[in-house]
């Protein structure tokens, strides 16, 4: 090895605490292969756009730094905290301006209390299911799909796996989104994702369904800390 740098090398191996909170299924819950996101080396224009878009979103998440803020701006939760990919915070009316870096269309928190702090951002944008919508300049931001989510008026109540019954056992309709494409981003001074600005999920958020510091309880699967779920 060159003499002052390591070969480590950053994998998804089991040992985050994204992954020991063991909340995955098929298809990683539709967030695609799970660990490292590759980068791809652009030219000079194209890494000065995205620089500066990259720059704007980092000011998003300096304007939003907790839960009562963004709420301040017209973000309202649409998941619990969730292990890998935080707690989801929408603002509908950012839809009506397609992709814009300075307003995202989720802020994802670590946790649900008005104090809890941002750890990154997430961007929507509807079209066709099988062709990913442009968002930042260059190749380097991956959006995936959720073929269809359970969706109830607490919000997201499971992902795609989510049966019918399932389903509607927790107050809630089955929701095909096949063609609604989201990307998360992780721009958070302190929260920096080692698996990519734009790895799907985030290696250091673990914990449970409901508790970033909880102990891991997989089996949960948005079930018994689901506030909506019928008794």
């Amino acid at each position: 090895s060159v003499a002052g740098h390591t070969n480590n090398v950053v994998s998804a191996d089991g040992t985050s605490a994204c992954e020991q909170a063991g909340v995955a299924n098929e298809g990683n819950s539709g967030h695609g292969e799970r660990g490292p996101v590759p980068f791809t080396p652009m030219d000079a224009a194209t890494r000065a756009a995205y620089q500066q878009e990259v720059a704007v979103a980092t000011g998003v998440v300096q304007r939003y730094p907790t839960v009562a803020d963004a709420e301040a701006a017209g973000y309202s939760r649409v998941t619990p905290y969730v292990p890998c990919i935080a707690a989801h915070y929408l603002k509908s009316a950012a839809f009506t301006n397609g992709f814009d870096p300075n307003e995202p269309e989720i802020m994802l928190f670590e946790g649900t209390e008005p104090t809890s702090k941002v750890v990154g951002l997430s961007y929507l944008q509807f079209a066709d299911p099988k062709v990913a919508p442009e968002g930042f300049t260059g190749p380097n931001d991956p959006w995936h799909v959720h073929s269809q989510l359970c969706i109830g008026g607490g919000g997201v109540l499971g992902d795609e796996n989510t049966t019918k019954e399932q389903c509607e056992e927790r107050g809630g309709k089955v929701i095909p989104l096949d063609n609604l494409w989201m990307n998360h981003m992780w721009p958070v001074a302190g929260w920096e994702s080692r698996w990519g600005l734009f790895s799907s999920e985030h290696p250091d958020l673990g914990g449970r369904i409901g508790d970033i510091n909880g102990e891991p309880k997989p089996e949960d699967e948005f079930n018994e800390t689901n506030p909506n779920k019928k008794k």
